[in-house]
């Protein structure tokens, strides 16, 4: 039986198809609203980011010093692996854009974190700018061309291009944060210990 004790991610294509991450490598699908689970291990790193631009294209990270990424594109049935060209990064957290574009954050020996995209589905990677603020990025979320990242250190940045050009919002909370998702275009959420929304409506983005 899988252990479960340690999940760390989920992400939903649907109400019907699904994705959980976590410790060991596990990676869990569900094809029925999460009534019944089938379970894959891939190695000892921890699956910590899980994306879906449908329900036959997602993407999952898992937490290795070799900038691995996985990629699906049948549901979940079969996993690829591909490596980004720096070795010596580690994984943050990963968005869709489409089923064909993404874009990732990695950090290395040093304090700051940087952007990467794929054109390809996830199967090599570019790397792009910096982000603005130092330390590890630990969630990713995108609605259109706008990003929203979220740190360890509990910062908050915003991209309204794809990622060229960022803004800090600064630690709303002061403490870590650990998700982000913008919901229904119009709301964006950040979670640490609580969960803080913004109304994009009325505060929109810098």
């Amino acid at each position: 039986m899988a252990d479960w004790s340690s999940l760390d991610d989920v992400a939903l294509a649907d109400a019907n198809h699904g994705w959980v991450g976590g410790a060991g490598g596990l990676l869990l699908r569900t094809v029925d609203g999460g009534r019944h689970w089938r379970a894959k291990r891939f190695g000892k790193g921890a699956v910590r980011s899980l994306t879906f631009a449908d329900m036959r294209h997602a993407l999952a990270l898992r937490g290795t010093w070799h900038g691995e990424v996985l990629r699906t594109t049948d549901g979940g049935r079969h996993w690829a692996v591909s490596y980004l060209p720096d070795k010596t990064v580690w994984t943050g957290a990963v968005s869709m854009l489409d089923t064909t574009h993404a874009v990732m954050t990695t950090h290395g020996a040093g304090p700051f974190a940087d952007l990467w995209l794929t054109s390809d589905g996830g199967a090599t990677w570019q790397v792009g700018n910096r982000l603005p603020d130092a330390g590890y990025y630990t969630a990713l979320s995108s609605s259109g061309s706008v990003l929203c990242a979220v740190s360890a250190s509990g910062g908050v940045v915003t991209s309204p291009d794809g990622g060229v050009t960022w803004s800090y919002l600064g630690a709303p909370t002061g403490m870590r944060l650990d998700d982000v998702r913008f919901v229904g275009g119009h709301t964006l959420t950040v979670g640490g210990l609580g969960v803080l929304t913004r109304d994009l409506t009325t505060a929109p983005l810098p």
